[in-house]
Parts: structure tokens; C-alpha cells; sequence
């Protein structure tokens, strides 16, 4: 299948357009927590129309830096894909599936999600993971 995880990472290897803060509630974590919860990773692959990628960027930098002082958000990250330009990649994590859903229900997340339908080439594509722990 052509829409892996592997573009992701490679992308995330290359290439960051916003650089990570320390989230709010103190040092980032992965993996179970000492209550059993566990972290969610999110991996999102966005396609922008060509002659886009400007205002999607600007659209994204008040939505990174709103999301990262979320509690719950360990991080939150915007990359670019060096080799196709208007191909970006979301790499989000929190600290279990209740701060997920809080940052889903966030008005900033409507109003992005309104924003950025113009601006698609196709739908996202959005993968949630979860540690291996977590499951065991």
C-alpha cells in the first residue's frame, strides 16, 4: 500500500517547521503511565491544492501553538515532506484518549477544519496509534 507510515517518518527525519516547547504540565512522556493510562500518538498526512502551502501555514501556526499548551499534550508537531511541497504531516501525541478528545472538541479545531477544506487536494489521511504496552 502507497500511503504508509513511511513518508511520515521519513519527512519527520528531515525537516520540522515548528519547533517543540516543553507542554505545560511538565516534561514530555511516552508509553503507559504510572495509572495504567496510555499515550496517543496521532500521524496525519494533509495534501494542500498546489499554491497553497502559504496560507496553510498560516493557518497552522496559531492552531500548533493553541494545541501544544493544552494539558494532556505532549506534543504536537508540523513537518513537511522535502520532496513534494504541499504534502504536510501532523505528528501529535497526548497522555491518554480523554486529552485526545479534549483537543478535538476545541473551537480552534472547528474553525481550522472550516479553513482548511478549501485548501485539500484529497481527504487526510489519519492514522491513531497507541504504545505496544497498551495492549498487552
Amino acid at each position: 500500500m502507497r500511503h504508509t507510515l513511511l513518508p511520515i517518518l521519513c519527512a519527520a527525519a528531515v525537516l520540522t517547521l515548528l519547533p517543540a516547547t516543553a507542554a505545560p504540565d511538565g516534561p514530555r512522556r511516552t508509553g503507559a503511565t504510572a495509572d495504567g493510562d496510555t499515550t496517543v500518538a496521532i500521524a496525519a498526512r494533509i495534501t494542500i491544492r498546489e499554491g497553497r502551502s502559504r496560507a496553510f501555514l498560516r493557518l497552522c501556526r496559531p492552531l500548533v501553538e493553541q494545541t501544544r499548551r493544552e494539558k494532556g499534550c505532549l506534543r504536537y508537531e508540523l513537518y513537511r515532506d522535502p520532496h513534494r511541497r504541499n504534502v504536510f504531516f501532523f505528528y501529535e501525541e497526548y497522555a491518554d484518549e480523554a486529552a485526545r478528545t479534549f483537543h478535538s472538541q476545541q473551537p480552534y479545531m472547528d474553525e481550522y477544519r472550516r479553513r482548511r477544506e478549501p485548501m485539500l487536494a484529497e481527504p487526510p489521511s489519519v492514522r491513531t496509534l497507541v504504545s505496544p504496552a497498551a495492549r498487552e
